[in-house]
C-alpha cells in the first residue's frame, strides 16, 4: 500500500543516511492490458525522484519490475524491457539534462532467471538484473552472477 509519495520519502531517508535506494517502478497487469505503461512510470519517476537533485540520483538505483511479472516463471519481452529502459533514461534525461545518463543505474527485475538473464544483460540500456525469486539457490545463483559478470567485461573490453 506504498505510494508514489511515500517511496519519495524513502529514497530522500536512505539518501539521507548513506544509503543506497533502490527505487522500484512498474505496471500492473490492468495498467499493461490498458496500455499505460509509459505513464504510469513516468508518474513514478516524477513522483519518486521529486526533489532528489542531480548530484543525487547517481546514488539511486532505478528498478523497472514490471508488478505483474513479479513471482511469475516468465518476464516481459525484450523488446519491451528494451523500449522502457529507453524511456525512462529519456524521461530521467529530461528532468537532470543528457549528460546524467551515463551515470543512472536502471536494472530490470521480474521473472529473471537462467534462461532469460543472458539476454535481458546483453539490452544495451539495461545495467544488471534483480534476481529475487531466481538467488534463492546458492548455486543457480552463483551461475545467475557468472552471466553476468561474462556480460560486464564484455562491456568494458
Amino acid at each position: 500500500h506504498e505510494t508514489d509519495e511515500t517511496i519519495n520519502l524513502k529514497v530522500h531517508a536512505a539518501l539521507r543516511n548513506n544509503i543506497t535506494p533502490f527505487m522500484f517502478i512498474g505496471e500492473t497487469k490492468e495498467e499493461l492490458e490498458a496500455g499505460l505503461t509509459e505513464q504510469v512510470l513516468s508518474r513514478q519517476i516524477e513522483k519518486g525522484l521529486h526533489s532528489v537533485t542531480a548530484d543525487m540520483i547517481p546514488k539511486v538505483v532505478i528498478v523497472f519490475e514490471p508488478r505483474w511479472a513479479i513471482g511469475q516463471s516468465g518476464s516481459a519481452s525484450m523488446g519491451m524491457i528494451r523500449q522502457m529502459h529507453l524511456k525512462v533514461r529519456k524521461k530521467i534525461e529530461n528532468i537532470y539534462g543528457a549528460n546524467i545518463n551515463p551515470e543512472v543505474c536502471l536494472i530490470y527485475g521480474g521473472g529473471v532467471n537462467l534462461e532469460n538473464i543472458g539476454d535481458i544483460v546483453r539490452i544495451p540500456e539495461v545495467d544488471g538484473a534483480g534476481a529475487a525469486r531466481a538467488s534463492v539457490d546458492a548455486l543457480h545463483f552463483l551461475k545467475l552472477i557468472k552471466i553476468i559478470e561474462i556480460e560486464a567485461k564484455k562491456r568494458r573490453s
